[in-house]
């Protein structure tokens, strides 16, 4: 529970939110699960493939947040540096 609150502060710090090419299982699942209602804050996805490790539940919070004007969906590095600089 001190890795959530910690991470739910660092969140709350911050000013843009990366979601990067990791794997994502039930370890760090929760960390997603608390992005999924952020509205507030730049969101920027960067393309993965096969990383779900979840039952489908992380492709679905992805595909939730692809919908929300505060994200942005990104495949590639150069992508993502172009986005953090706007």
């Amino acid at each position: 529970m001190e890795n959530i609150a910690k991470c739910k502060e660092y969140i709350n710090e911050s000013n843009v939110i990366i979601i990067t090419d990791v794997a994502i299982g039930w370890g760090n699942f929760e960390n997603i699960k608390m992005i999924k209602d952020i509205t507030n804050k730049h969101i920027i996805i960067l393309h993965s493939k096969d990383r779900d490790f979840v039952n489908g539940e992380y492709e679905n919070i992805i595909n939730d947040l692809k919908t929300l004007e505060n994200v942005s969906y990104v495949m590639n590095l150069k992508e993502l540096f172009e986005r953090i600089d706007k």
